[in-house]
C-alpha cells in the first residue's frame, strides 16, 4: 500500500530540548518549580509530539492557554502531570477541570464564585491561581474586585487550594518596557505582602516568563513559566544581545556560545528544477524577472503551510548546503528558488526551511527580521498537519 510522502516535515530534537531545559533550570535555580508553557500548539511544535518529549525530560508541570489545550496535553502525557490553564476556560469547562485536578487562573470575581460553587457540588477543591493586575491591564484582579475575591476565599474554606498568586509582565523582552516591568515587579511584591496579612498565602508565587528570567532574574520567585526558550528561541533580539553582553568576557574576543539549541527543523524537497531563459518572469505576476539564464526549483511549501508570503523575493532556503533565494511570489502551496549557483541541484534534493544543513542554518529570527513578525508568530503559523517526528 502506498504511503504518501508529506509535502514537508518537521523534526524535533530531544537533545536540544534537554539542553534548553538545563539552561533554564540553571538560570532559575534547581529549587524553583517550572511550568513548561505549551500554548499555541506548543509554539507550533505540536502538543501531541512535544508533551511526550517534556515527559521524557522529567517535566512534571505544564501551562496551557485554554482548557482545550489542557485536554490535549493530558491525553499526550502518560504519567501523572500537573496542568495549569492560564487564560481561556469557560464555566462549563471549570467543572471538568475541578473533577480532573486541573488548576486554572482566576481573574474575575464571578469566575471565582462559580468555581467555588462547583467545587462544593463536586466535592473536590478547585485548584486556583489568582491573577493579580499589576500593570499589564489585560485582565487580573485589582481593587474592590480583588477584595471581594479575598472575602469569597475566606468564606469558603475547604472548597479550594490556592495553588498560586501570579501576574504577567508587559513585554519583558523589550527595553522600552523596562519601567513598566519594574513597576509591576514592585506592585506584585506589595500585593503578595498585603494578601498575606489577610491570611491569603499561596503555595507559590510566579511571574517570570522566558524574557523576564533572562532580563530580570530578580522576578524569579517560587515558580517560573518558561516558554519560547524551551524551544530554543530567544524572546527577542534585544533579549539575546542583553544576555550575551552580560555573559561576555572582556578579555575574550569571541562572544559566549549560544546556550539555546533550536528544537525544530523544517524541511521539504525540490519538486521540480527547470531552465528559465533570461528576461522571463517567474511565477505569478511580474515581481521577479530572471536577469540571466537560470535554474529555478519549485518547493511544495507555501503560505498554507505557514511560510510567510512576505518572504516573496526575500527569503532563502538551504539546498546542498548553500543558500537558495526565494524568487517570485510565495503561492498558497508552492514557492520557487533560484538554484543557478548550486551545482547539481535536482528534483528530490532536500530544501531546509528552518534549521541546519551542512555548515549553514536558516533561523526563525531571520524570518522575523525580513517580515517584521515575531519569532512567536512565525512558529504559530506552521500548519498543524505538517508531520512532526522526534529525533534524538
Amino acid at each position: 500500500m502506498l504511503t504518501p510522502r508529506p509535502e514537508s516535515r518537521i523534526e524535533l530534537s530531544l537533545s536540544a530540548l534537554r539542553r534548553n531545559l538545563r539552561f533554564v533550570r540553571d538560570l532559575a535555580g534547581r529549587a524553583v518549580e517550572e511550568y513548561a508553557v505549551i500554548k499555541g500548539n506548543a509554539y507550533g511544535h505540536g502538543i501531541e509530539s512535544f508533551v511526550p518529549m517534556l515527559e521524557q525530560c522529567g517535566v512534571k508541570r505544564l501551562a496551557t492557554s485554554s482548557a482545550h489545550e489542557a485536554y490535549r496535553a493530558r491525553q499526550a502525557y502518560r504519567g501523572a502531570v500537573e496542568i495549569m490553564v492560564m487564560y481561556s476556560i469557560t464555566d462549563d469547562e471549570l467543572a471538568w477541570a475541578i473533577e480532573h485536578g486541573i488548576s486554572f487562573w482566576v481573574y474575575t470575581q464571578p469566575k471565582l464564585a462559580h468555581a467555588l460553587r462547583l467545587a462544593e457540588r463536586i466535592g473536590r477543591p478547585a485548584r486556583i491561581h489568582l491573577e493579580l493586575e499589576t500593570g499589564l491591564h489585560r485582565h487580573g484582579l485589582q481593587g474592590v474586585e480583588l477584595d471581594g475575591a479575598v472575602d469569597l476565599l475566606l468564606q469558603s474554606p475547604g472548597t479550594f487550594e490556592l495553588e498560586g498568586l501570579c501576574t504577567h509582565f508587559a513585554g519583558a523582552e523589550s527595553v522600552a518596557n523596562d519601567v513598566r516591568v519594574h513597576a509591576q515587579r514592585d506592585r506584585l511584591q506589595q500585593l503578595v505582602l498585603a494578601l498575606g496579612q489577610r491570611g491569603i498565602r499561596p503555595q507559590r508565587v510566579h511571574a517570570a516568563c522566558s524574557a523576564a528570567m533572562l532580563r530580570f532574574p530578580e522576578t524569579i520567585a517560587d515558580a517560573i513559566r518558561p516558554g519560547i526558550a524551551l524551544y530554543g528561541f530567544w524572546p527577542s533580539r534585544e533579549t539575546e544581545m542583553s544576555w550575551l553582553l552580560q555573559h561576555s568576557d572582556p578579555e575574550q574576543a569571541k562572544p559566549p556560545a549560544n546556550p539555546l539549541r533550536r528544537v525544530m527543523r523544517w524541511s521539504s524537497d525540490l519538486l521540480a528544477v527547470n531552465d528559465v531563459p533570461a528576461g522571463s518572469f517567474v511565477g505569478y505576476g511580474t515581481s521577479y524577472q530572471a536577469q540571466r539564464d537560470s535554474r529555478i526549483a519549485t518547493v511544495p511549501v507555501g503560505y498554507a503551510h505557514g511560510y510567510p508570503r512576505a518572504l516573496s523575493n526575500r527569503g532563502h532556503m538551504l539546498v546542498r548546503g548553500r543558500r537558495a533565494p526565494v524568487v517570485g511570489l510565495v503561492n498558497m502551496n508552492l514557492c520557487m528558488l533560484d538554484v543557478t549557483d548550486i551545482p547539481g541541484a535536482q528534483t528530490g534534493d532536500e530544501a531546509v526551511i528552518i534549521g541546519r544543513q551542512g555548515r549553514r542554518a536558516i533561523s526563525v529570527a531571520s524570518f522575523a527580521e525580513m517580515t517584521q513578525d515575531l519569532n512567536y508568530e512565525v512558529l504559530l503559523r506552521l500548519a498543524a498537519d505538517i508531520p512532526r517526528t522526534v529525533t534524538r
